[in-house]
């Protein structure tokens, strides 16, 4: 490990080392009185194509610092809103002045009677336009066939980790925009990670408030940091985009198309991708919302699922198994008549995956320990559809509504294999071999419709919402055991099927309205009520004898919910400050039915206060607090009381007594972004307390199999601590970002009758570095450290205590610009404090592209993966009452070849340089 972190550094410093020889330039802005300006973009820029060299903005006594000018002539550019852009030549060097002449800028009278004058053809790289801070994307150099996600990279004040989840003005991006416009719903990685960054003429960081919010004129506190990506105008009239090809060895193949079209009152995306390298649709986000929805259902054939999920590593490493992938794509978005917006989006996706796994657990007991070893392999099919429509009308100055609604179908199937065995002191006391397959079907649809409606006088506002919600599964499974318990030497052989119904069927409705009571005072009553109906209808029986039915294992079963909530809200609202305290009284009815006979009907009442505080103390400064509560119903599985005897070895059941779990929230953040050295500070905390939290009650029995019922435990808790900091070191050309977090856990469950408290704490503190805007290289290096401990009240010596180790690093060098190389490379180091051995992977990639054609629309690219071919999937996870470790299959090394082609066919060309376009 300690040779490829230090190969990486070397890469690093050599990539750095054309920053040697920069210089130190200061200055003064002021206008035309004296009075300084702070705020101004200074820039140095290449004279050649005007883009970024250099950057500075200046500070409240209107001086700025560039820091990292290199020797040559440039032409520095000062910008600032409402004033005429100065220019002026400059040359840096030894025996050239570092204190350059103070820069007076004229007012543009013209830029006070219109909202904005734009000179095209003039590049202003970095503009703080009020709360909103805005990028040329044309000063940043990337490659040709870079996406909005390299792009960002680049800019200053902005950061992009690993799995590209974006930082802007030291807050996480929650929105993209394109145009003003959503694109794909609510995820920002498909906007980043798959438009072009060619397509970009600026990017747009700032805080948006709700839509009705804005709509009602009243500030309501809740903010989502966005970007707005606005295009070209050469791409708002015809169409762009991208198709990729690359065939591989050992029998790799990556195909995937993208095609692009924006116009005024319209946006069309289609996207389709094929493969077999583990991608997984268009962003991270579709593989965990495919695999843990339809395919964890399939996965455990309607029953009451103890897997940990199969998640993918940290560090850039590889989802587990080998999987052969679809998806397709489609948004639409049009605006028909004025302040009136509907939108089309449709996501599809398949899979098949071949998994297997080598799983050791560690179990405790008040007695001792035991081990027990699962060796399993699986292969999964999925399919499924998404269609979703967005329509956004405001009917007249009072009336905004919206109507989003969506539906969906599944399908798959799977078979798979597992071996299972029980040690105690390295003795075995029982084994399980399992053949199971399965097949199952999912429906769905649902629809939320809501209303605003602005009043003159002292109720301003009324707000109304109702949500519905429909879900159908089916699936079926079939198994084939043979147990063997050593002592006291019996043999099982079981073989049977399960057919499962879930029905689901929900309503959610809420109203509040306002009342004004003067100097930013509002006090808002509201009301909210739900109801869900969740069916589970089971049929189990042998194998043999033509399906018979197991009328003990096979019940009716569903349950209702019914939740009222009254409240009333006190809030108010200045420029610099919002804060809103709500006491609510909430009433849950919880009704479970068993074979048409009712259980019981139980009401539960509760206080659900919640409460937040938030205040602005400056531009890029932000102190917030929140407090909340929340009820969860169990879930119809959950109080199902059937056992599920699939895995003899262990049994796990439901219980109809389970109570409501009751969640207390509170959390704490503060926010710095210094604009002047886009430098930022990011400090959270937040626990939370959970009383009768539903978890498992285990019981180890003599032969070592065991025996797992939900329960209601005393309380479950957690807390967390994290800071992150990050500024750009200009001197040495990077930014950098460091990142310490805390987390702390602590759950009660009993086992073998003794209430057993596991808690565990763990620590993690990573780092990284990036170089800024370099025109030939690229370099972004780091790493980090974790430790866990682990301890429980049962057996005080059966504490443990794990780490794991982690650095990456990525080197990219354009010596021309028809060529591009990257290398990248990721280690994970698992320590055997508490496992059987030290586990070390390291992860070697490579590309070379060659860009050709006319204007570079085609790439040639030679990639290589896994080039160590050293590429393990790992899993360690602490919890109930063991500890345990997932090996998993994964992909391996491979090397492809690749042909990319961009799409552009432009329609209106955009403005010629000189030209005034007025917004």
């Amino acid at each position: 490990m300690l040779r490829l972190v230090f190969f990486m550094l070397l890469l690093a410093g050599s990539a750095g080392a054309g920053y040697a020889g920069t210089y130190r330039l200061t200055g003064r802005v002021a206008d035309s009185t004296g009075t300084a300006l702070a705020g101004a973009s200074v820039s140095l820029l290449y004279p050649e194509d005007s883009t970024l060299a250099a950057f500075g903005i200046s500070n409240s006594q209107g001086e700025f610092v560039i820091t990292d000018a290199r020797e040559g002539r440039f032409l520095l550019q000062v910008a600032y809103m409402g004033y005429y852009t100065v220019y002026r030549n400059v040359e840096v060097g030894a025996a050239a002045p570092t204190r350059l002449e103070s820069i007076m800028m004229q007012a543009n009278k013209r830029a006070h009677v219109l909202n904005e004058v734009v000179i095209s053809g003039e590049k202003v790289p970095v503009r703080i336009k009020g709360d909103t801070l805005e990028y040329n994307a044309g000063s940043f150099k990337v490659k040709p066939d870079a996406v909005v996600e390299d792009l960002l990279r680049k800019l200053p004040g902005v950061q992009v980790d690993n799995d590209g989840n974006v930082k802007a003005m030291g807050k996480d991006v929650s929105k993209v925009l394109v145009d003003g416009k959503p694109f794909f719903g609510d995820d920002p990685k498909i906007a980043i990670k798959n438009l072009p960054a060619d397509a970009v003429d600026k990017v747009q960081t700032f805080e948006k408030r709700s839509d009705e919010s804005l709509f009602a004129g009243i500030d309501d506190g809740q903010r989502e940091q966005t970007l707005n990506l606005l295009l070209k105008d050469g791409k708002k009239a015809g169409y762009f985009g991208e198709v990729t090809g690359g065939l591989g060895i050992p029998e790799k193949f990556d195909a995937s198309a993208k095609v692009f079209q924006f116009r005024p009152k319209s946006q069309l995306a289609v996207l389709g991708m094929f493969n077999n390298i583990n991608k997984f649709g268009f962003t991270f986000q579709d593989y965990i919302n495919f695999n843990g929805g339809l395919g964890s259902l399939l996965g455990s054939g309607g029953r009451l699922d103890m897997n940990t999920g199969d998640m993918p590593l940290d560090m850039g490493q590889p989802v587990t198994g080998n999987v052969t992938s679809g998806a397709a794509g489609l948004n639409y978005t049009i605006e028909h008549g004025r302040n009136s917006r509907l939108s089309v989006n449709y996501m599809g996706s398949g899979m098949q995956k071949l998994l297997k796994q080598l799983t050791t657990t560690q179990n405790y007991t008040p007695n001792g320990q035991f081990e027990k070893l699962d060796e399993s392999r699986s292969l999964t099919n999925n399919m499924s559809h998404r269609l979703a429509l967005s329509w956004r009308k405001q009917i007249d100055s009072a009336h905004l509504v919206t109507i989003n609604t969506y539906g969906q179908l599944g399908s798959g199937n799977s078979e798979a294999t597992l071996h299972s065995q029980t040690l105690l002191l390295d003795w075995l006391q029982n084994y399980l071999d399992n053949r199971n397959d399965g097949n199952g079907t999912q429906a769905g649809a649902g629809a939320t419709a809501s209303w605003v409606r602005k009043m003159k006088g002292r109720w301003p506002v009324l707000q109304a919402s109702l949500k519905g919600e429909y879900t159908n599964r089916n699936d079926e499974s079939r198994w084939h055991n043979y147990a063997h318990y050593l002592l006291p030497g019996q043999e099982i052989t079981d073989q049977q099927y399960l057919r499962n119904r879930q029905v689901k069927v929900g309503s959610f409705l809420d109203a509040s309205i306002v009342r004004e009571l003067g100097n930013g005072f509002y006090l808002e009553p509201q009301v909210e009520g739900a109801y869900e109906r969740a069916t589970n209808l089971r049929t189990q029986g042998p194998l043999t004898g033509g399906h018979e039915v197991t009328d003990s294992l096979s019940p009716a079963f569903y349950r209702d919910v019914l939740q009222l909530k009254e409240g009333i809200g006190l809030k108010r609202n200045t420029k610099a400050t919002q804060w809103h305290v709500v006491l609510k009284a909430g009433q849950l009815w919880l009704t479970p039915v068993l074979n048409q006979s009712q259980l019981y009907r139980q009401l539960y009442t509760y206080l659900l206060p919640d409460a937040s505080w938030q205040k602005s103390m400056g531009p890029g400064k932000r102190l917030s607090f929140q407090y909340n509560t929340s009820v969860v119903a169990p879930d119809v599985l959950q109080l199902l009381p059937v056992t599920d005897y699939s895995n003899p070895l262990l049994l796990t059941s439901g219980n109809a007594n389970l109570k409501p779990a009751y969640t207390h929230r509170l959390g704490a953040n503060f926010n710095l972004f210094d604009q002047f050295t886009m430098s930022s500070f990011f400090v959270f905390a937040d626990g939370s307390y959970t009383r009768d939290k539903i978890g498992w009650s285990r019981t180890v029995r003599p032969d070592l199999s065991q025996q797992l019922q939900a329960v209601n435990t005393a309380y479950s808790t957690e807390a967390r601590l994290g800071v992150q900091y990050s500024r750009p070191i200009k001197k040495l050309g990077v930014q950098a970002g460091v990142n310490l977090n805390e987390n702390w856990s602590s759950s009660q469950a009993p086992v073998n009758g003794v209430d057993n408290v596991n808690n565990t704490l763990s620590h993690k503190l990573s780092f990284s570095f990036s170089n800024l805007n370099n025109e030939h290289w690229e370099f972004r290096v780091g790493g980090g450290v974790e430790w866990t401990n682990t301890w429980y009240n049962i057996n005080r010596e059966l504490n443990n205590r794990y780490n794991n180790y982690e650095a990456f690093g990525k080197i990219g060098y354009r010596p021309t610009a028809g060529w591009n190389v990257v290398v990248s490379g990721d280690m994970t180091y698992y320590t055997s404090r508490s496992f059987a051995a030290p586990v070390a992977v390291p992860i070697l990639k490579a590309e070379v592209s060659r860009y050709l054609l006319h204007n570079q629309r085609g790439t040639i690219t030679l990639s290589g993966f896994d080039l160590l071919d050293r590429n393990k999937a790992i899993q360690r996870t602490s919890q109930l009452n063991y500890l345990m470790e997932q090996r998993s299959n994964t992909i391996g090394r491979y090397v492809m070849l690749s042909f990319s082609y961009r799409l552009n066919k432009a329609g209106r060309k955009g403005s010629m340089p000189g030209e005034i376009e007025i917004r």
